[in-house]
């Protein structure tokens, strides 16, 4: 999403940049403006001349003068034709023009082929010259990479666990891996998040409560910095806020000590886990991928032309198949495949907690 222009839908175009082409013999300047026709008692230029800054406007006639002067230094066609005879404001720079025009007007015959009123000549397309919105469509290609891991084991420890504990090595083996395979692909996508979160500068908040503050206030001094990086991904992406935070697990031990915090109850999942909901709905996931006291905030859509990162995965974690030998060896192979690319790190933002 651009940045937002009050006036591009309107008839107001304001301080368009006027490059002249002065004249080599006469030092006269001219300009073709895009937006056509013209309202010729709307049209005034700003430049600055012999260091001093001038305003020129037309008169309906599109005599162009300074204010309180009826000598013309230029004209101004409907047509979007600028014509500067001053030599001093040809010569001029950091010309600009403000100005509306005509975005109504159609001719009555259907006809939007050039056409000449009186001395001015308009292009029939000037008539349909109207803003629009453009949109790119393209392709980002990406490529899966191979993670493979295997598990070897005897067969005769096998037997013994079995025998003792009634539990299979096979099936210990198999999560211990898948899990950490799994681990490693949300590491992964959370510490590239991180390294790639552009709002704005990180922020910071001091774990150091000032004199006299009660440690409720202070923590939710640290709700108010959540807020503030929020309004940063607002600010550069100029359509979203924040819906999640990633933190540490110091920098999560924080945030969860404000007020109205929502557990999540979540405390046996290994790895990174949802711990919880701020105030506000904001939920809050708590990692070691990341330093104690870093965090970062994210906002994550279920539309996919409003993501800020894909993970693609092509294969899921598989396995390959036990392999028995003569050995009395077993060995089992796993693999996944995936693919993970940043679109638009304006939907990040970081910050870091500094220890008390």
């Amino acid at each position: 999403m651009p940045q937002n222009d009050p006036y591009y839908a309107s008839n107001l175009v304001d301080g368009e940049e006027v490059k002249l082409v002065v004249d080599a013999t006469s030092g006269a300047g001219k300009y073709t403006f895009k937006w056509t026709p013209i309202k010729l008692a709307t049209f005034s230029l700003t430049a600055t001349v012999s260091g001093t800054k001038t305003t020129y406007i037309s008169n309906n006639f599109g005599e162009l003068t300074t204010a309180g002067s009826t000598t013309p230094v230029g004209t101004i066609l409907p047509s979007g034709v600028l014509n500067i005879t001053d030599t001093n404001l040809a010569a001029a720079t950091d010309i600009v023009a403000t100005y509306r025009y005509d975005n109504e007007v159609v001719r009555d015959d259907g006809n939007q082929i050039g056409h000449t009123d009186g001395n001015d000549v308009y292009g029939g397309a000037s008539f349909v010259n109207i803003p629009t919105a453009d949109v790119e469509v393209g392709a980002i290609p990406v490529f899966a990479e191979v993670y493979p891991m295997n598990a070897t084991w005897s067969t005769m420890a096998e037997y013994d666990l079995m025998k003792e504990t009634k539990m299979n090595m096979r099936d210990i083996l198999q999560n211990q891996i898948i899990g950490e395979l799994q681990r490693e692909v949300d590491n992964k996508i959370i510490t590239q998040l991180h390294a790639a979160a552009d709002a704005s500068s990180p922020i910071t908040w001091s774990e150091t409560p000032g004199v006299g503050v009660s440690p409720d206030a202070h923590y939710n001094g640290l709700r108010i910095e959540l807020n503030k990086a929020s309004k940063k991904i607002r600010q550069a992406s100029n359509k979203y806020s924040a819906n999640y935070i990633v933190a540490g697990t110091q920098a999560s031990a924080d945030m969860e000590c404000i007020t109205g915090f929502k557990s999540a109850n979540t405390n046996q999942v290994p790895g990174s886990r949802l711990v919880g909901e701020l105030p506000g709905g904001m939920k809050l996931y708590e990692t070691t991928a990341l330093g104690e006291y870093d965090f970062f905030e994210g906002f994550k859509s279920n539309n996919a032309i409003e993501a800020g990162a894909f993970y693609c995965p092509y294969m899921p974690v598989t396995s390959l198949g036990m392999i028995q030998t003569g050995d009395m060896r077993n060995r089992e192979g796993f693999a996944t495949s995936y693919a993970f690319t940043m679109v638009n790190s304006k939907l990040y933002q970081k910050g870091i907690i500094v220890p008390e």
